[in-house]
């Protein structure tokens, strides 16, 4: 909207590079953030979304998504924005917050995958997320793309769902 109303086309240039270059600091600022968090121990599995084509009134087509750098940039920001928003909440309301916690994956839940993983002679180390990330990371075959996407999505699968609770009914993190 902003480049919408500039009819003059040097002017036009000057704020295109302004915001293209202020993109490219906020893309580099989260990248950091998402490191420093894998560091710690998140895990960041990713899954392919898909667009459905439609001609008339039948399905045409279904194919993924173009995957562009800047999604990863909001998604991060997001992940940013939800932690500090429930750090808030929880200061204020120390005892009657209610947020949202991802608890770790039942064991059992990895069959799938130790199975896949073992076919190609791979070991999927779980004793925490960072391992679990570190472990799929080196789980890629280059001349087989598809088993790289297969590991990572039978690893979403394995996830539990995040749980709502209350503040009041956790011991608080020091």
């Amino acid at each position: 909207p902003e480049l919408q109303a500039i009819t003059n086309k040097s002017k036009f240039k000057d704020v295109f590079y302004e915001l293209k270059e202020r993109l490219e600091l906020l893309s580099s600022i989260a990248s950091k953030w998402q490191r420093g968090r894998e560091e710690a121990g998140a895990l960041n599995l990713e899954s392919t979304e898909v667009q459905f084509e439609f001609r008339a009134t039948d399905l045409h087509d279904i194919k993924p998504k173009e995957h562009l750098a800047i999604h990863e940039t909001v998604a991060e920001c997001m992940i940013m924005a939800n932690h500090w928003v429930a750090r808030k909440i929880a200061e204020a309301f120390p005892v009657f917050s209610i947020l949202r916690l991802h608890p770790p994956p039942k064991k059992d839940n990895f069959a799938e995958l130790d199975k896949c993983a073992g076919s190609k002679g791979w070991t999927i180390d779980r004793s925490s997320n960072k391992e679990l990330a570190t472990s799929l990371a080196k789980c890629v075959d280059p001349a087989d793309p598809q088993v790289n996407f297969l590991m990572k999505n039978l690893a979403t699968v394995a996830m539990v769902q995040a749980e709502y609770f209350s503040t009041g009914s956790v011991a608080q993190e020091k």
